[in-house]
């Protein structure tokens, strides 16, 4: 993988822990490194405490701030699709 686009990978991952983390959820797991069996290029495992289900406000905070964060290196978006499908 390129150096320039594991970057903006790390970037995008980066904003969707951060959030998370941010808003209270556990921030089990981050990779750059495509997760073998899927598309994706990277992921962040997030989760409720206590095993509940994320509002759709905070779900949908937590899926766009990869992109937003993404923003700061790139003015490409990797995987905006796929953040916004539902683990």
């Amino acid at each position: 993988m390129r150096r320039v686009l594991k970057k903006h990978i790390a970037y995008h991952e980066a904003g969707h822990a951060v959030i998370a983390w941010k808003l209270g959820y556990d921030v089990s797991s981050l990779t750059i490194v495509p997760p073998p069996d899927t598309d994706k290029q990277g992921v962040t495992y997030w989760n409720v405490p206590g095993g509940g289900v994320a509002s759709p406000e905070d779900y949908f905070m937590v899926a766009l701030a990869g992109q937003v964060a993404e923003s700061k290196v790139s003015d490409h978006f990797t995987g905006l699709e796929e953040s916004l499908k539902p683990v």
